[in-house]
């Protein structure tokens, strides 16, 4: 394969573009390596702004295609490699126009095998790149041992907000997740929490019936009242406990995958008490408006 290498070196991002974009691509093109590599604390976050290649066959293969690798243990691939995704037709079709690397890595495969004498009218692709701190992107509470995704996030001096994320964000969340996330304040002060990104498989209805579900309560057990509820996309969202403790518990079916969540957590004194957004409050009864 053709190789063409982008990293970082300090770079924060840049672009990248099919051959003789956006001009036609040539057919019987073999294969072209389009390899990002981060620093040892990075990840890659790939997005295509324009995407033009030839349809799925009859038989739904793609005949021109771009296969991602997002979960690379070394910045290479050979035939033992397995890909994560692989796309052709147009940019409406793609299901997701955003891709990240689960460490430094990421690599897109690109593949024409126009026939001879094929009248090739499709331009290919363009997009950008950005290296991301990994840290960022780290849960700042501490992990239950034995438990995969249980946290617990308690109000100290020294210890006042931080993050949590949905597992592998920003990569998909697996199907079959189970989360919780406990928040304990001290006496006197309240956990505000701020959702600043929410992607969850959803479908039309009540989140209560959704496959996949974000579910804030006000309280340390799930006996206690549910004070939010998301099952779609949203922006930004924010939730205020009108006791001590909060608990997020956030589920998944054996199915569906999506982004998942991004938060930021607080413990503030006791006012305001208990303010939610509209928006959060609509999404409790499943009929907030997509967003993201």
């Amino acid at each position: 394969c053709d190789c063409v290498v982008y990293q970082s070196y300090g770079l924060n991002d840049g672009r990248f573009t099919s051959p003789n974009f956006p001009e036609y691509y040539p057919p019987n093109t073999n294969c072209i390596l389009y390899s990002f590599f981060g620093d040892s604390q990075e990840l890659i976050e790939l997005t295509f702004l324009e995407f033009d290649l030839r349809m799925p066959g009859p038989d739904g293969k793609c005949v021109d295609f771009v296969r991602v690798f997002q979960n690379l243990e070394r910045p290479e691939v050979n035939e033992n490699n397995k890909w994560d995704v692989e796309l052709c037709g147009n940019y409406s079709s793609l299901r997701r126009k955003k891709f990240y690397s689960s460490d430094r890595a990421l690599i897109l495969e690109f593949h024409t095998q126009s026939p001879t004498g094929y009248n090739n009218r499709f331009k290919g692709f363009s997009g950008i790149y950005q290296f991301l701190d990994k840290t960022k992107f780290i849960t700042t509470g501490t992990r239950v041992d034995g438990q995969p995704c249980t946290y617990e996030f308690q109000s100290t001096a020294s210890h006042k907000s931080g993050r949590f994320f949905s597992p592998s964000y920003p990569q998909l969340y697996r199907p079959n997740t189970r989360c919780r996330f406990n928040f304990h304040a001290q006496p006197g002060e309240r956990v505000r929490v701020v959702f600043t990104n929410i992607q969850l498989h959803h479908t039309d209805g009540s989140c209560l019936h959704a496959p996949d579900v974000l579910t804030v309560y006000d309280g340390e057990d799930t006996d206690s009242n549910v004070i939010a509820q998301y099952c779609e996309f949203h922006n930004t969202e924010e939730v205020i406990s009108f006791t001590s403790h909060m608990l997020v518990t956030f589920t998944s079916d054996q199915q569906h995958q999506e982004q998942g969540f991004a938060a930021t957590y607080e413990f503030i004194g006791k006012t305001p008490a208990g303010t939610i957004t509209r928006d959060t409050m609509n999404s409790t009864r499943g009929d907030s408006p997509v967003g993201g």
